[in-house]
Formats: C-alpha cells, structure tokens, sequence
C-alpha cells in the first residue's frame, strides 16, 4: 500500500530541521575568538592554558601554510612552538647516553626518551639494540619557531570530549528523529493507515520515540571516540 505522504513529509521535514539548526547552532566542535574575551591578554592566556602540552595545528593568514608543533607558548606577542620536521636514522653508543626511559609503543616499535651525555635530547622511535652496544634508532628532527600573533589565522588541537560530544549529539539526534518518527506513527494510526500489508500497524509512539532516545546516545559515543574532538582558537578579529 502506498502511504499518503501528508502523513509523514512533514515530521519528518519538521525534526530534519531541527537537527540541522541545532547543529549549525552549536557546532560540532569549540571555537574561541579573541572577541570572547575582554582583552587580547586574557585571550592568549586561555590558549596557553589550553594548549599546554598538546601537539597543535597552527595555520598562518597570509597563506594557507600550516606548522605540526609542540611545546607551544605564547609570550611577548610571540608564540614559540616546536615543530615537526622529518624523520631522521642515527646510531649511537649506549655509553654516549645519560638517560634512556623506554616504552613500547606496539609491540615491535621500542621507543625511548634519550638524553645524551653531550646535553642532546630527542623521542626515538624504531630502536634496535645491537650485540655490541650500540643502538640504531629513528628521531624526529624539531626547530623551534618564532612567530608573530598577528600572522596567525588559529590554532587547533583535539581534545578529550569526542565521546562526551558523540553522546549529546546522539542523544539530540535520537530525540529529534523519535520525535519524527513518533509523529509519523501518530499520524498513520490517527488515519488507520497499515504500513505493510493489509493487517500491519505502526507502533506506538511512545515506543518510537523511547527507541530513537536510546539508539542515539549508544551509536552516537564510539563514533565521537573515533572521529575525537577538536578546539580551535581563532587570531582574526
């Protein structure tokens, strides 16, 4: 049987734009701009704190030219950063090291934080002990960066709230599609409108609206851990 589509288009339609207008509302992830805040001051001092410790994106206004960097740190209208140069081999000898802290990364990839007699310090990755105590190794080659405030467009990290986000909007997307589909459901019981066969029903409302609810949130949180979150901080006024 055909359904009139009197009965669901507009629900549907209805809870589609509703989403859509929370969603573009609240964004799927933070951004912060310096009008947010009552001086330039209290601005960089939230992106400080926020991005202590954080490996961050930062991207520059004059092109579309973008920096993998550590250690970030504004100070002096200035922010310093580490950033990501390229991978590098290196052999040493395990008496040039002062200090070796290893881990494992995966189970064939040892890693190590290494200082070296001679004040060097460096992340190695891929390390192989050889027999005669030597160690060959890959590093990743860093400079440390100056750059003014004013050439950067934002900076941006992920962040920990990817499962807390995929669950509010789970839970968002869930309400607003039940609510949908329970009116539809209303609406098709209302007309006595079967929705297969000649004897089938649709089900009660309630029971729609409880099931998207639910559904929601359980699909909704390990896609956020998946995808994670990501806050920006943006430079332009």
């Amino acid at each position: 049987m055909k359904l009139n589509k009197q009965y669901y288009l507009k629900p549907f339609v209805l809870s589609f734009g509703l989403l859509i207008m929370v969603i573009s509302i609240t964004g799927c992830s933070p951004v912060y701009t310096i009008g947010d805040y009552q001086s330039t001051d209290d601005f960089y001092k939230k992106v400080n704190e926020d991005i202590q410790g954080e490996n961050i994106i930062l991207r520059l206004k004059s092109s579309d030219t973008s920096f993998q960097a550590q250690d970030a740190v504004i100070r002096n209208d200035a922010i310093y950063m580490t950033t990501f140069k390229k991978w590098l081999n290196k052999h040493i000898k395990k008496s040039d090291i002062k200090s070796a802290a290893y881990y494992n990364k995966s189970y064939d990839n040892l890693c190590a934080k290494i200082e070296l007699l001679n004040g060097d310090r460096f992340t190695a990755e891929y390390i192989v002990i050889n027999s005669d105590s030597t160690l060959d190794l890959k590093y990743l080659l860093t400079e440390l960066v100056k750059i003014p405030v004013y050439a950067i467009k934002n900076i941006s990290h992920k962040n920990n709230r990817g499962p807390l986000a995929g669950f509010g909007y789970g839970l968002l997307t869930g309400a607003l599609t039940g609510f949908g589909l329970a009116l539809i459901s209303k609406n098709l019981k209302e007309h006595q409108t079967p929705i297969w066969g000649e004897r089938g029903s649709p089900p009660p409302p309630e029971f729609v609206f409880i099931t998207a609810l639910v559904a929601g949130p359980i699909l909704g949180t390990p896609i956020g851990w998946i995808i994670g979150g990501q806050t920006t901080w943006d430079f332009r006024n």
